[in-house]
């Protein structure tokens, strides 16, 4: 092979070895730098909880029968109480939302989040009385109330303050929008005259309430992140009325009533576990 040939063949080796070598030294020396990371709480989210729930009611109960006799003779029977009445239970809890940090120093945190709850409490409550006056027989009155909050909706807004890039504290305030069942009702008994009556009802109703909170957050992965937050939530009062009158039995005619008010809250504890699309 002609001598020429062969030193610009060395030649040639000797030059793409001494390329590999250098691209290979540059890519140690300077590697290319990370991007930069955007804010760990930033766009939306979603996640489930669980907790502790107590619910606090306190319904007053107010009940009347009127018995008439052939026209003439007249028993009244009234029973009144109130029932404040608390338990605690288990909470499930589903939630969806979006938010952005706000980079300063230090760092905030706003947000708006939707979610739904299960409630397992049901409270219960009952009164009796009983009066033998002097020539007035015997008496026996009963009430009872059992209410329960199977499920609640709606949104909050939350605020935060970063205590560190991962960690954030917050407070919020939302509206809970939540159903209630309720039952009620007022039993009458005089034994001498053979009177043994009971009125009752059984109803549910929706109501808005008004929910402040607070909580912590804190990143356990990269789009992984633990919650622990209490919220207070308080509803106005409602109330159902029920008339009873009953004229078909022989010689007597009967005029009842009942009134049964509630007002509820619900203090509620809850640990939760958000999947972050930041």
């Amino acid at each position: 092979m002609n001598r020429y040939l062969k030193y610009g063949l060395s030649t040639v080796v000797v030059a793409f070895s001494l390329g590999i070598t250098t691209v290979v030294l540059a890519s140690g020396f300077y590697a290319p730098a990370a991007p930069a990371e955007g804010p760990y709480f930033n766009g939306p989210y979603l996640g489930i909880g669980a907790g502790i729930v107590h619910a606090h009611v306190d319904a007053n109960e107010e009940g009347s029968g009127e018995v008439t006799v052939e026209e003439t003779t007249h028993y009244n029977f009234d029973k009144s109480h109130n029932f404040d009445m608390g338990k605690c239970g288990f909470n499930g809890n589903v939630f969806v939302g979006y938010g952005k940090t706000f980079e300063s120093s230090p760092s905030y945190y706003l947000g708006g989040e939707m979610f739904g709850n299960y409630l397992s409490p049901t409270l219960k409550g009952s009164s009796y009385s009983y009066t033998n006056p002097t020539g007035d027989g015997q008496k026996i009155m009963s009430m009872y109330t059992e209410v329960k909050n199977p499920y609640s909706f709606g949104g909050d807004i939350r605020g935060g303050y970063l205590v560190n890039p991962k960690t954030m504290v917050y407070a919020l305030f939302g509206l809970d929008y939540a159903q209630f069942k309720v039952k009620s009702g007022f039993g009458y008994q005089y034994i001498d005259m053979a009177i043994d009556r009971h009125v009752a009802h059984d109803f549910s109703k929706w109501k808005l309430g008004y929910m402040p909170g607070v909580g912590i957050e804190t990143g356990l992965t990269a789009h992984v992140s633990l919650r622990a937050q209490y919220t207070y939530t308080f509803y106005s009062s409602f109330s159902k009325n029920v008339l009873n009158g009953d004229d078909q039995q022989p010689q007597k005619e009967y005029k009842e009533k009942l009134v049964t008010k509630v007002k509820p809250s619900t203090g509620l504890f809850t640990v939760k576990l958000s999947y972050l699309f930041n």
